[in-house]
């Protein structure tokens, strides 16, 4: 089974993903820099 994505649709996934790594990189940041939790 196979999905054709538009470019757009790719992007919007891609984009999504980057958002993600990101807040997780930001969590592991700041959870090591605040001792809290």
């Amino acid at each position: 089974m196979e999905e054709k994505l538009t470019g757009n649709e790719l992007e919007m996934l891609y984009a999504a993903a980057d958002y993600r790594r990101a807040e997780i990189v930001m969590n592991q940041y700041f959870v090591s820099t605040t001792d809290e939790k």
